[in-house]
């Protein structure tokens, strides 16, 4: 995070802040700040500028026209863009400027707002009209939206007071109001007049019938076993078929998990690489805890020390409650199995 301040009064709020987040970097002009801040003389574009491809957020307190001038060469897209703040020197007002969802821009304009004693100024529909914002569900909930076009036109629904219906299977913890309906997945299938509402469907599951967006749970966990020197392309034409087999999306795989002789092994380190997954690596002292709840073989147990491989990894890589959806599976050489965990919509 950055804080940037061109006036002593700015600079003055910019050190308040400071001491609410210490691990701030502030900015502000040679003849106003004092070492060790950064001091700026002459290059305040070019250092908002390495600050904007490099925070998550910045705080500036001045004028929000020098802020809009200044960003608007820069800005990208919504999903990578930094929050942007804007304060005015005496801190009445706290505008989320920029990413006000997805950055966390209204979160954090709110918390400093508190801090300060200022007002914080939220602009987004869907907080002004005390809607669900489905950008901030995705958050909250680790989702991966599907599409951010198909967001935009739900958002737009949502904000227009369309009929909304939301199609899962799992637990709805937040408080839907009268535009929102629920369905599951086996009810919706068989649904007639599927055009009366705009549906959002909250799964992992590819061939689910249409829908206006789409946002997928990072909820499966695989568990790999496999014989050493497997290419990594093995390995991903293994991981596919299973996947696949149960109309699974890869996107909803949130970690690989294998066992500790396998740390090492080169395929498998390249897949995690290639998928941007976790590869949790489980010793076999955890696994023999529960290896007697998966069948066993005794040539495993002979070469490497437990009886079975992929089933506990998987399961002891989660940590979180669920369920095998696939048992063992093997694959040329390769066994997966896939554990998916339960999960709510916050």
């Amino acid at each position: 995070m950055s804080i940037f301040s061109v006036t002593k009064g700015g600079y003055a709020l910019s050190k308040k802040l400071n001491n609410h987040y210490p691990e701030a970097e502030l900015y502000t002009m040679k003849k106003i700040g004092k070492e060790p801040d950064h001091l700026m003389d002459g290059n305040f574009k070019k250092t908002v500028a390495q600050a904007f491809s490099r925070d998550t957020a910045i705080i500036f307190v001045m004028a929000t026209g020098i802020v809009v001038r200044t960003l608007a060469p820069l800005l990208q897209h919504k999903t990578t863009d930094p929050a942007i703040i804007v304060i005015d020197e005496k801190g009445q007002y706290v505008i989320s400027l920029l990413s006000g969802h997805i950055g966390g821009g209204n979160l954090l304009a709110s918390a400093i707002a508190d801090k300060i004693g200022g007002h914080s100024v939220i602009t987004t529909s869907s907080d002004v009209q005390n809607k669900i914002a489905i950008d901030v569900m995705a958050i909250n909930n680790n989702f991966v939206i599907d599409s951010m076009k198909d967001a935009k036109i739900m958002a737009s629904a949502i904000v227009n007071n369309e009929k909304i219906l939301i199609v899962t299977d799992a637990p709805i913890e937040i408080s839907l109001d009268a535009q929102w309906e629920t369905l599951s997945p086996e009810a919706y299938q068989t649904l007639e007049q599927k055009d009366d509402f705009a549906v959002l469907y909250v799964g992992n599951k590819v061939s689910m019938g249409p829908a206006t967006l789409r946002l997928i749970p990072k909820n499966i966990v695989l568990g790999i076993g496999c014989r050493r020197d497997t290419s990594k392309t093995r390995l991903l034409d293994a991981i596919y078929e299973a996947l696949e087999s149960h109309d699974l999306d890869i996107r909803s795989v949130r970690k690989l998990g294998t066992v500790d002789v396998k740390a090492d092994e080169i395929g498998l380190i390249e897949v995690a690489d290639q998928l941007k997954l976790e590869l949790q690596v489980i010793s076999r002292d955890e696994i023999k805890t529960i290896q007697n709840n998966f069948p066993g073989s005794d040539f495993v147990e002979k070469t490497i020390g437990v009886r079975a491989v992929c089933e506990p990894v998987a399961q002891l890589s989660s940590y979180r409650p669920g369920k095998f959806i696939m048992e063992k599976t093997a694959f040329e050489g390769i066994t997966i199995a896939i554990w998916e965990e339960v999960y709510e919509i916050r």
